[in-house]
Order: C-alpha cells, then sequence, then structure tokens
C-alpha cells in the first residue's frame, strides 16, 4: 500500500493473464442518427497482456473551484483568437486554487496508471472515437472515467490546476505539451498511429515519468475521452501534446460521438467492488 499527497492514491495492480491479444477494432452499434466510427488502422498492431495496472483513488472532491491564471502564454484574449477560446496556455496559477462548493464529494475509485491500451513501456492508441472507447472499456470489464474523476485525480484535494510538479505551473520539460503544431492536412488516417511517421508524438507509458504521480500523462500527451452518456457531444480532458490549454479541469466538448481524431484516446475506470 502506498500513500502519498492528496488525493489518497493507493497502487492497485489488477490480476494480470500470460496470455496475450491483439489490439483490434471493436464491433459497434450506433444510432441511426450518428456518424459511423472508423478507427484509424494501427501501424504494427501492439501485443500486450490481459489486465493492466490500476490506481485507486479516495478523496474529497470539490465540484465548483476558482483558478486564477497569473501569467498567461497566449496574450491574446479577443474573440478571435484561439478559434474563439481566447487564452489557452497559463505559466502560473495563483496558489493556492480556492474550492467554491460548501461541501465536497467523496469518490473512490479505480483509474488505468497509463492511457489504453495501458501497459508498461506501450504506445497509447490514437483515432478512437467516443462509441470505440466506451466499447473498448467495457470488452476490459470497465469504463470511461467521468469528468469528476479525471478531474480529481489530475488535481487532488489541494486542486492543483496542473497534476505535476508543484501543481501551478506549466512545464514542458515535465510533460509532453507545447510541441509545435502540425499540419494534420498532410497525413492520412492510416498514418495516425505510424511511431515515427510524423503525425504521432504522444510518448510511452513509463513508470518513471513525472508527469503525474501514480497516474500518468493527465496533462497532455492525448485529449481524452471521458464518460459522455449526459452530454450530446463526446467530452475531452487533459489536452493532447500541443500548444493547448493541458491542464486538469479544460474539456472540448465541440465534437459529436462519432468524431475521431489523430491526438484523441482513452484510459480505463471501474467502481471499487
Amino acid at each position: 500500500m502506498i500513500k502519498i499527497a492528496a488525493p489518497i492514491l493507493l497502487l492497485s495492480f489488477l490480476s494480470c493473464s500470460t496470455s496475450q491479444q491483439k489490439l483490434s477494432s471493436p464491433s459497434i452499434s450506433v444510432a441511426d442518427n450518428e456518424i459511423e466510427p472508423i478507427m484509424a488502422p494501427i501501424k504494427n498492431e501492439p501485443i500486450f497482456p490481459l489486465g493492466v495496472p490500476m490506481i485507486e483513488v479516495d478523496g474529497n472532491y470539490c465540484p465548483n473551484v476558482s483558478e486564477t491564471c497569473l501569467d498567461w502564454i497566449d496574450k491574446d484574449a479577443t474573440s478571435k483568437s484561439n478559434s474563439g477560446i481566447g487564452h489557452l496556455r497559463c505559466a502560473e496559477f495563483k496558489n493556492p486554487s480556492i474550492c467554491l462548493s460548501p461541501t465536497r464529494k467523496h469518490l473512490h475509485f479505480l483509474m488505468a496508471k497509463f492511457e489504453y491500451p495501458g501497459i508498461e513501456g506501450s504506445y497509447p492508441l490514437v483515432g478512437v472515437n467516443y462509441y470505440q472507447a466506451k466499447s473498448m472499456a467495457e470488452k476490459d470489464g470497465k469504463r470511461l472515467c467521468t469528468e469528476e474523476e479525471f478531474n480529481f485525480a489530475c488535481e487532488g484535494e489541494d486542486i492543483h490546476p496542473y497534476g505535476y510538479g508543484d501543481g501551478f505551473h506549466r512545464d514542458a520539460t515535465i510533460c509532453n505539451i507545447d510541441k509545435p503544431w502540425v499540419n494534420f492536412n498532410n497525413f492520412s488516417t492510416s498514418t495516425w498511429n505510424d511511431v515515427g511517421g510524423g503525425i504521432y508524438q504522444a510518448v510511452k507509458s513509463l513508470s518513471d515519468s513525472k508527469c503525474g504521480n501514480l497516474i500518468k500523462h493527465l496533462n497532455g500527451n492525448l485529449d481524452e475521452l471521458l464518460d459522455s452518456e449526459h452530454s450530446k457531444n463526446e467530452v475531452l480532458s487533459g489536452g493532447y501534446w500541443g500548444p493547448v490549454r493541458d491542464r486538469c479541469r479544460s474539456k472540448t466538448r465541440a465534437h459529436g460521438k462519432g468524431f475521431s481524431f489523430y491526438q484523441i484516446g482513452f484510459r480505463e475506470c471501474s467502481d471499487i467492488k
């Protein structure tokens, strides 16, 4: 049992089978009014053991917070900048963040240490949409993480805007963020999972990464699909390797549930049994 800074994270490895399987596209049924999901082909399909390391997260979550940026990297905050988002990247947040909720919510769940497929030394899968990610997690006996679970696992009870370092300073030397934007129009979907192919810039899942405490790469690396059952569109969190927000609470809700892209992946969660 390992106990670290809030939230309490208890390292818990689920049993791993010695059998192996190939990562493959799931069979998915979609509503008539949704886009038929198409997953980008996987370059040299990885082979990995069944079962992934899961981290137990237990603590008290603040639903409504106030986080103040002291130094915006992107100075242009006009309505037209960054596709209407305005400021994107914050170099430093005010310490501490403030919990605005009168009471906190107790959360207790398991979250994958790494992005899917979740195995030490593997490259995370990209090019999946919400339906595919949900189906793949369910086939593993797990589910997609909720927004609250993602926020809490990333920020902890101290409400750190960033889930690494001191929690208040952005640092591209620690996490896989702020890589130069690459024109995706120059690459076909067949190259999205081709490591070294030019568009794929995710890094391997490694325990010695400093990007996160026990749970790795909640900031940057991949845009992670979250449970979106109560949302019209799919919900993405954490940002990816490019020059985007890449913090714990930032969410993207602009795309339908049949949408997939070169930087979109997911990780698995499950209930405590």
